[in-house]
């Protein structure tokens, strides 16, 4: 396994989504709110920024200055036509800057200009942080996927994009080669077959023809659109129930840029129901000038608003099977990738087009790419799992990447003519080389211009230019005539290479094609990434400062209901009490009106509360030992409270563990590595218990106090003490137990032991917390991580391993039968 860790990223124009390849399996990686998929939205206020989820969340109330849907600006210029037709549906504003669109954001009551490679930053950046927390290491290396009609400029805008978020891009990969490999992992298919894998997102669909057998992965042909997807099925209905509000109320929604972002969430909302019911309702108050606007709309009406889109991707499947010289009966197996693949219609076409034939949806649509992706980025990294050794990828050209033209004082020959070298579909790594003759070249001239275009037109002004380059001196000497001899070199991460040389004299000149004038600047780059690391600054002030306004707040509740308790009531004076109530009530207040003060007011306020609450309690002979009479058995001790007996239950089970070690040291000694161990790592972790327990009771209590249900309201603390005060775990898929059985055939098992050492310390100083139960997310495991680094063993394999460790250890007979019912007791 390589001591790399490179992860997959599934950059989505609504929705993104991280994965990493680890102990021979594939995990998605959850965000905060533990969701495997987050919203590619970012929101900018007068105080903050906000990322994925906080930010889709509030956007109803801050259209303008939440941006989504950027990624179709990738690479392209303000005058495109698409980029045009998509300004229409957004409710923010993109502006003209040299012919490249920015988006204008006011941000700290600034006005705040963003390219869409900056913006796309923040997301990767978002998955970069999220899986750190989820891995508990740095992360500097990925794979992005990207639609299969990404052009040059688009592909290497994606890449500056990572550069900006710190990451380095190894492979920007098509998503349906992702969605391939991670079919190809699941299936292990040993027989020959045609996949056809149909992407259908939120603003792209891509038609992939493959072949694939024993691991061997071969793209047969692409065919594409960018600007056709979920997003264009939800306008289509917006702008029928804009007619509609017109017909009913006689008043025009167009101008109404906040009605249209509200009538836009409905319309998405509708169309994900319509995909499970036979119609949907909207619904939405004081839409429009007070106007309350309430309709339906069936499934029937959604196929037909959108009948032609749903034409028009099946004519790209054609395309694909006519490039890829097959027909629809070659096809072995139809793969669904992307959200919008769900709707009825398109599955039935589907099913219609296949002539019956069963579709596959053994893989989550949403995940799929995220998944292929994070498996190309462990093979890119060296992993030698056995699980992915036979798996290769042989991709293509998505256009006539290497066409070309000549030129002489500017002017092109030929009428602008392409001259195509390398046609698309062609697979990749690639050399091609071809001679021309210079027959019209002056005599007055030395050199010529040369010309790269991308793109399937004639004509090369209706083509993508990538790049252009003087070639000089050439020789005129010959008297066979001129002639030079152009070679495209294109590697397998489509990077492309254009050596020009003179035949007569042997002179050479390689150029790498980076597309300078569409890319950004070296200059530009570093300036967004210094940006970057500003933003991610003021980011963690505000997460800090927000912990402590929310410590504040619960510890305020908390004594709130310590004081109510009737076992002490009649321990503290009525004018202490009163006192207490006082300092609670003008605490909250005070957190009211100062909701964005700052952390160091956040934290005197906090420290002056306690020091007031401990002297009131102190005076009340309240000491720690009396408060526990007074508390009933479900109330956890606070911070100021010493919790009763928890030092020394895990001095007693550190005891007992000793002397069971002591009794079986030889065979301790017997697993390979244990004597190389310090048993200080060991000591340090108790200590750390010790501390860990009171701030764990503390916040499971805030926690429960407060009437946590909504994963997206508890702070990582708080998510922490759920995850230690319930003692399970609630995996959303199967990786939880791999890491368990990982766990139990390691070579090096003295992990295991230390780490059912941990298990104990643990369960033995909480058994007796009250029963409490609460939703527990995978993502909780990264918390974990990030605030109580007890042991990475510890972290992953969760209490539950608890029956199968005590199973694996009387088998194998490293404690015995005796010392394990001990440790276990």
């Amino acid at each position: 396994m390589s001591n790399r860790r490179a992860i997959g990223i599934d950059f989505g124009t609504v929705h993104s989504c991280v994965a990493v390849f680890q102990n021979g399996n594939v995990e998605i990686i959850p965000n905060e709110q533990g969701n495997r998929t987050t919203p590619s939205f970012i929101a900018f206020t007068n105080n903050e920024r906000l990322i994925g989820d906080a930010a889709k969340n509030q956007i109803s109330m801050n259209s303008k200055n939440t941006i989504f849907g950027f990624k179709q600006l990738l690479g392209h210029k303000f005058n495109d036509a698409n980029v045009q037709a998509d300004m229409k549906h957004w409710p923010f504003k993109v502006i003209n800057d040299r012919n490249k669109p920015k988006i204008q954001v006011e941000y700290k009551n600034q006005i705040k200009l963003f390219t869409p490679e900056e913006l796309s930053s923040m997301i990767l950046a978002k998955m970069k942080n999220m899986a750190e927390i989820y891995l508990g290491k740095k992360v500097s290396e990925v794979v992005i996927t990207i639609p299969t009609y990404f052009n040059y400029s688009q592909r290497q805008a994606i890449k500056d994009a990572g550069a900006i978020a710190g990451l380095n891009v190894l492979r920007v990969l098509y998503e349906p080669a992702a969605a391939a490999i991670a079919y190809g992992l699941i299936k292990k298919i040993s027989d020959e077959q045609n996949i056809l894998v149909f992407d259908l997102g939120a603003s792209n669909v891509n038609v992939t023809i493959l072949k694939i057998e024993e691991g061997v992965i071969e793209v047969k042909s692409i065919a594409g659109n960018t600007h056709l997807g979920g997003e264009y099925f939800v306008n289509r209905m917006i702008e029928y129930f804009i007619q509609e509000f017109k017909r009913k109320y006689n008043k025009d929604l167009l101008n109404n840029k906040r009605a249209l972002q509200r009538l836009h969430n409905a319309c998405e909302c509708a169309k994900i129901f319509l995909s499970s019911s036979c119609h949907a309702s909207i619904q939405i108050d004081s839409l429009h000038e007070g106007i309350d606007f309430y309709s339906k709309i069936t499934r029937e009406c959604f196929e037909e608003l959108n009948a032609d889109l749903f034409h028009s991707i099946f004519e790209l499947i054609e395309k694909a099977l006519h490039d890829a010289r097959m027909n629809k009966a070659s096809i072995d197996e139809i793969i669904f990738v992307g959200g919008s693949t769900r709707i009825p219609k398109v599955q039935k076409l589907l099913h219609d087009f296949s002539n019956g034939k069963e579709l596959n949806k053994l893989m989550n649509p949403d995940e799929t790419i995220a998944y292929g992706a994070a498996i190309q980025a462990a093979i890119l990294t060296g992993d030698k799992s056995e699980e992915i050794q036979d798996l290769l990828l042989y991709d293509v050209v998505p256009f006539s990447l290497a066409s070309f033209s000549f030129s002489f004082k500017g002017i092109e020959t030929i009428d602008g003519v392409m001259t195509i070298l390398i046609k698309r579909n062609t697979l990749i790594p690639i050399n091609q080389t071809q001679t021309f003759p210079l027959t019209s070249f002056p005599k007055s001239q030395s050199g010529i211009i040369i010309k790269v275009f991308e793109g399937e037109n004639p004509i090369t002004k209706d083509n993508n230019l990538l790049d252009s380059f003087e070639f000089s001196d050439i020789s005129q000497n010959s008297n066979d005539g001129l002639e030079i001899k152009v070679t495209f070199d294109i590697d397998a991460n489509n990077i492309l290479t254009v050596s020009v040389m003179d035949k007569t004299s042997g002179k050479e000149k390689k150029m790498l094609i980076k597309n300078k004038k569409e890319r950004l600047s070296k200059d530009e780059i570093e300036c967004m990434i210094f940006d970057a690391e500003k933003y991610k600054k003021e980011d963690e002030i505000r997460h800090n400062r927000i912990e402590v306004r929310n410590s504040l707040e619960s510890y305020c509740f908390k004594m709130k209901t310590t004081i109510n308790n009737d076992k002490l009531k009649d321990k503290i004076n009525i004018y202490d009490e009163k006192k207490m109530i006082d300092i609670l009530e003008n605490t909250l207040t005070w957190l009211e009106k100062n909701q964005f003060a700052e952390q160091e007011e956040f934290e005197n306020k906090l420290n002056e509360v306690e020091k007031l609450f401990s002297s009131i309690m102190m005076k009340s002979h309240l000491n720690a030992g009396k408060m526990s009479e007074g508390f009933s058995h479900d109330q956890p001790k606070d911070k100021i409270i010493p919790p009763v007996n928890a030092a020394s239950s895990i001095s007693k089970s550190y005891s007992r563990f000793l002397d069971i070690r002591n009794e079986h040291q030889h065979m301790l000694l017997s697993i390979e590595g244990y004597k190389n161990i310090p048993l200080l790592f060991l000591e340090d972790t108790i200590k750390h218990l010790e501390n860990m327990i009171p701030n764990v009771r503390r916040n499971a209590w805030i926690a429960k106090e407060r009437s946590i249900t909504v994963a997206n309201e508890l702070t990582q603390d708080e998510s922490a003490a759920i995850q230690l005060y319930t003692m399970e775990w609630i995996p959303s898929d199967q990786s939880f137990y791999i890491h368990i059985n990982t766990a139990l055939r390691e070579a090096n098992r003295d992990k295991l032991i230390l780490f059912l050492c941990y298990l104990k310390l643990v369960l033995t100083a909480l058994w007796k917390l009250p029963p409490m139960k609460a939703t527990v997310w995978s993502g909780v495991k990264g918390d974990l991580s990030t605030q109580y680094p007890i042991g990475k063993e510890f972290v992953w394999w969760g209490f539950s391993s608890c029956s199968e460790s005590r199973q694996f250890l009387e088998q194998e007979k490293f404690l015995g039968k005796t010392g394990i019912k001990t440790l276990f007791r």
